[in-house]
């Protein structure tokens, strides 16, 4: 069997689902960070005239750091979890907090002094307390959202206009797997104790985020907005940036290109002050943009940290940004206004950048037409990545599936037809999604090999408008049919239930077979293919879940899986 050199794409709409923008032809969002919790933060009621629709704490959002000591406030790492969650309540009794809290959608994550350690990354000892008071302050996590099992805050939030525009905002985590930085001799200092690394063992982000961040990217989007807690492209200044680890950032800039991600830009905070940083050189794919903005109770003081990147004026004093997108049609005629304001919503610096410019060489997408809709490759595991690939997939059964050799090929399969899972209703036993992918239009793709001869009894299933454990469809390739086999199947709170009456057998030997499944939501169209790609074994009709997660697997079979590949939105 010919296979293609992988490359995980792993892509989906998926960590807070799509919502809807308002349907003015503009989209407001404001972001902000360096909030000290016992200060007075009257910069909200400013932010608030501002209507934005989303705003972003992208890090030091509180300063548990700052601890009350013998009468004094002194900066020590927290060892007590509850002086963490003590500064959440204290910002989050803020009355301007509050009122811009409920009126726009916030979104956060975190920097070192909310993280719980100045200057700290994954030699914090109390990370995973952090990040349990993270979770339970921000609540816009509800189970099973992935950041409930995985190390670290990252996610991302997508949104839809009402024209179709698609707007992604990254928040990265910079602190829970962040290796030490590197110090400097004080007599080489260009400022601050911190330089670049020559040692490229270290990381910034940790492989799983890495992992997660190139299936991101994969999502069709419009514009992307990363947010990192700390600066980009800036990094002369000596202190906390991307450029203590050159190799991180060189891997950012790649993976950017690589994925062919167009429309992309990053946020930043943590150096108290406001500017606009432009990275042309340094292998980045096209102009990275870096807007920072930091000193939501920043005092005014005078700055002169060298920045040879920067675009315009920098000022240090209480601040915010605003990013106002215009959106246009065609779309690459949207211009992107980028706007630090200050007191008394005094401009800052500004500057405006259009949606084509934010595109390089590599940015054709791969798509797949289903009744007339071009739909974007969002995700292709040929599990030549061992490990890697198996963090793919979420099975309900981890010991009966293995990725091993077929000959010189990895493949991903069953290794008994038994399980330790046994579902509430009748319903297939071994399973196993795709993590964090839910789709509502899509093509889906694969290789399949029957591995264990059962005459009548082999088959393998496709998942897919997966809810829940009770809620989901499924196809059944069974080899004979009859009302339980060989029929596209749903199971609703009961025991599945054929939506077919498919009479067509399935040809299973000892040999490799191409699925293909197509869903159109609008219409509830679904289709079920074997090795003829153009005219389908089964069909059926239902809107019963118009979105949902996707997979593979068997009832109670033996299945080896390779090549799989989707497209959708």
């Amino acid at each position: 069997m010919n296979k293609s050199v992988a490359s995980l794409l792993l892509a989906a709409w998926m960590s807070i689902p799509a919502i809807q923008l308002n349907a003015q032809d503009t989209t407001v969002i404001a972001f902000g960070s360096c909030a000290r919790e016992r200060e007075q933060q009257t910069i909200w009621e400013e932010i608030q005239q501002q209507q934005p629709e989303i705003f972003l704490m992208i890090g030091d959002n509180q300063y548990a750091d700052f601890q009350e000591i013998d009468g004094e406030i002194a900066m020590q790492p927290v060892t007590d979890v509850q002086r963490i969650a003590e500064a959440y309540r204290t910002l989050g009794a803020q009355s301007g907090f509050q009122e811009v809290r409920q009126s726009a959608d916030m979104y956060a994550t975190w920097d070192d002094h909310d993280y719980g350690a100045n200057d700290m990354g994954n030699d914090y000892p109390l990370r995973a307390e952090s990040q349990k008071a993270f979770i339970d302050f921000w609540g816009y996590f509800p189970p099973p959202h992935p950041i409930h099992n995985q190390e670290g805050v990252y996610h991302s939030i997508n949104r839809v206009t009402s024209n179709g525009n698609r707007l992604q905002i990254i928040l990265l985590d910079t602190r829970y797997h962040r290796d030490p930085i590197d110090r400097i001799p004080p007599g080489e200092r260009n400022g601050g104790p911190y330089g670049p690394t020559s040692d490229t063992s270290k990381t910034m982000l940790g492989e799983e985020q890495w992992n997660w961040l190139e299936r991101t990217l994969r999502l069709e989007a419009d514009i992307r907005i990363i947010a990192s807690s700390i600066q980009v492209v800036s990094d002369e200044h000596g202190w906390e940036t991307w450029g203590n680890m050159p190799h991180e950032r060189d891997r950012l800039y790649k993976l950017i290109e690589d994925t062919g991600a167009t429309g992309v830009f990053f946020i930043s905070g943590d150096r108290h002050l406001v500017e606009l940083s432009r990275d042309n050189e340094r292998g980045a794919p096209y102009p990275m943009w870096d807007f920072t903005s930091s000193g939501l109770t920043q005092q005014t003081e005078p700055v002169e940290e060298q920045n040879s990147f920067r675009i315009g004026p920098v000022k240090r004093e209480t601040n915010y940004g605003i990013i106002r997108i215009e959106w246009a049609a065609p779309v690459e005629e949207t211009a992107i206004h980028l706007e630090g304001l200050g007191r008394g919503q005094r401009l800052l610096t500004r500057q405006t950048i259009f949606l084509s410019q934010l595109k390089g060489s590599n940015s054709e997408i791969e798509t797949a037409a289903l009744d007339g809709i071009q739909l974007p490759l969002v995700f292709e595991d040929d599990f030549e990545r061992g490990e890697e690939s198996r963090a793919n997939w979420e099975t309900t059964d981890d010991t009966a599936w293995e990725n091993k050799l077929d000959e010189s090929n990895h493949v991903f399969g069953l290794n008994r037809r038994t399980s330790d899972y046994q579902p509430d209703v009748r319903s297939p036993h071994n399973i196993a999604l795709v993590r964090d992918l839910e789709l509502s239009d899509f093509v889906l793709t694969f290789d399949v090999k029957s591995t264990k001869d059962t005459g009548n009894h082999r088959d393998c299933c496709v998942f897919f408008g997966h809810q829940n454990p009770a809620q989901f469809y499924y196809s059944h390739l069974g080899a004979r049919p009859d009302p339980n086999s060989g029929q596209i199947m749903i199971v609703d709170n009961a025991p599945r239930t054929p939506l077919t009456t498919n009479e067509n057998t399935v040809p299973w030997d000892d040999q490799w077979h191409q699925v293909k499944v197509t869903r159109n939501s609008a219409t509830g169209e679904i289709k079920i293919y074997f090795d003829n790609m153009d005219e389908p074994i089964m069909s059926a009709s239902d809107q019963t879940f118009v979105r949902g997660r996707l997979g593979i697997g068997s009832f109670d079979d033996m299945n080896d899986f390779d090549n799989v590949r989707i497209w959708g939105r």
